[in-house]
């Protein structure tokens, strides 16, 4: 157990008031990255649930209503597709509303393939070949789109945004602790005289040592709690910002799992660990100089 009574004049109003926004601050943003890279996390692995077992056929406009007919027959008689769907006309427009003109969607200037989505039974390549192959064997012109490419290139993406997350918090935190040995090591210095009076008068490595760490502990837990809520705050915000977006890639505090969850309350402990074993090894570094 700490002592809270302090020996050693280790306050100083305006200094610890900036440490103490300091440690808020860190704690704010280090949860936040944490928060969005987990986010990213989740999202990419439903991304991958969602889709790697999707497909889209498209047989362009004009396509005969035999060559239809035979390509769903192709759907029906193959063990590699679950279920298949023709996409209507409205969703089609919408999903090529952003690169043309309204107005000519409505007009019906703009001709429109005819577009199955599939249901896709397993992952295998050699699958996927044997369908492209029997597609292209009854029109040369459709095309099967399975979503790897984009799909890879958002998993690469998502990949390097959650690299850049941790080595950012990787980063404060590790900024927190040397800012934090730093100012150890000034007030060390700055109470070298009542250090030696308190040796002189008896006072041991450790009573001192557990000094220091009284008064760094509360001015943590102050930043700490100040930083939580802050965080807090600050992800409630975004995921209320975004609540347009759809409910499978919403940021919200819901799309964390109970693993996310423990570790977001386990970082600002570990963090104030570290602080507490870097201030007692710099003092007890700055005391054996002493000697």
């Amino acid at each position: 157990m700490f002592n809270f009574h302090q020996t050693i004049p280790l306050k100083e109003k305006s200094q610890d008031r900036i440490l103490t926004i300091m440690i808020a601050l860190m704690i704010c943003s280090i949860l936040v990255i944490e928060c969005s890279a987990l986010f990213l996390t989740n999202l990419s692995a439903r991304w991958h649930n969602s889709v790697i077992n999707i497909a889209t056929v498209e047989a362009p406009q004009g396509t005969s209503r035999n060559t239809l007919n035979e390509l769903e027959k192709i759907f029906k008689n193959s063990v590699f597709i679950d279920d298949y769907k023709v996409m209507d006309e409205d969703s089609i427009k919408k999903i090529i509303a952003p690169w043309i003109n309204k107005d000519l969607l409505e007009d019906g200037d703009i001709p429109l393939p005819t577009i199955f989505t599939l249901s896709l039974r397993s992952g295998s390549s050699i699958e996927r070949d044997k369908l492209k192959f029997a597609l292209k064997a009854l029109n040369k012109d459709i095309k099967m789109e399975t979503h790897q490419n984009w799909l890879s290139e958002a998993f690469k993406r998502a990949k390097s945004l959650k690299i850049l997350a941790w080595a950012v918090g990787v980063t404060l935190s590790l900024t927190l602790i040397t800012s934090l040995t730093i100012l150890t090591r000034t007030r060390v210095l700055l109470n070298m005289d009542v250090l030696k009076l308190l040796h002189t008068s008896g006072a041991t490595d450790r009573y001192i040592t557990k000094q220091f760490l009284t008064y760094i502990l509360a001015i943590a837990l102050k930043g700490i709690l100040i930083g939580g809520v802050l965080a807090g705050i600050l992800i409630y915000s975004l995921a209320s910002s975004v609540n347009s977006a759809p409910k499978d890639q919403a940021f919200t505090f819901s799309s964390l799992t109970q693993g996310d969850i423990i570790a977001l309350w386990l970082t600002p402990i570990i963090i104030l660990a570290l602080m507490l074993i870097t201030t007692s090894q710099t003092v007890m570094n700055a005391l054996k100089r002493m000697i």
